[in-house]
């Protein structure tokens, strides 16, 4: 991953989960059940960015019909 800071280029090695996202994504999800814990990220969360996702495509269609 590169990124900008203060004018400066910062390189950073990014290291993939080595197991199926999937299955750590319903692993996590059981957890949560059984330990009666608030997951990372809530439904509330997922229905924000569902919703975040649904606005930046109506405006990338706008401007498309705009041009």
């Amino acid at each position: 991953m590169v990124s900008l800071r203060m004018g400066r280029v910062i390189e950073r090695k990014l290291d993939p989960p080595t197991a199926e996202p999937l299955k750590l994504e319903l692993a996590a999800f059981v957890d949560c059940v059984q330990k009666r814990e608030t997951p990372a990220v809530t439904g509330q969360d997922g229905l924000r960015a569902l919703e975040l996702a649904i606005s930046i495509n109506a405006a990338i269609a706008e401007r498309l019909v705009l041009r």
